[in-house]
């Protein structure tokens, strides 16, 4: 198993630049059509459990259902990320009961409540951004892949420790 990355595409989908991106920095990228395969969770795990990813992409889908497909997948030890529109990362704001503004960004809370407090998303141009927008490297995926095994002696030693 390598370093695979399985985008669920929805049908919301217009053109996602990360493909390219990750493609480009080695990185085994399969994608699947949720609306000409089927969609259901049911299908999404068996097709997950095939694919066999380190990491699912989920794009294309109204928030909620990025959130419920994302809760769906982590409870089940399956690592994923969501890809977000622009307008998902927009501030809102809104007076309080007691007049103060408040600022939220309730695509984001509500993803967060789904995927953890380490939350990392793709934006539309490919980069990884955290909560608030902030673009992280693309080296911060690492941490969603195991760690590669490093082998210290000769083909000969490893057979023996198999035995």
């Amino acid at each position: 198993m390598g370093n695979k990355i399985l985008v669920l595409l929805g049908p919301l989908t217009l053109f996602w630049y990360g493909v390219d991106n990750l493609k480009k920095l080695g990185y085994d990228v399969v994608t699947h059509d949720m609306v000409e395969n089927g969609s259901g969770l049911e299908q999404i795990f068996l097709l997950v459990e095939a694919e066999n990813p380190n990491l699912v992409a989920i794009d294309g889908c109204f928030p909620l259902r990025v959130a419920a497909i994302g809760h769906a997948l982590i409870k089940r030890g399956i690592k994923c990320l969501p890809i977000l529109e622009r307008r998902d990362w927009t501030i809102r704001r809104r007076k309080s009961k007691e007049g103060a503004v408040v600022e939220s960004r309730p695509v984001i809370d509500r993803l967060c409540e789904s995927f953890g407090d380490g939350f990392l998303a793709f934006n539309t141009r490919g980069d990884l951004c955290g909560r608030t927008g902030e673009i992280h490297d693309l080296s911060a995926l690492e941490k969603f892949f195991p760690p590669a095994i490093v082998g210290t002696g000769t083909a000969e030693s490893h057979e023996e420790t198999a035995d």
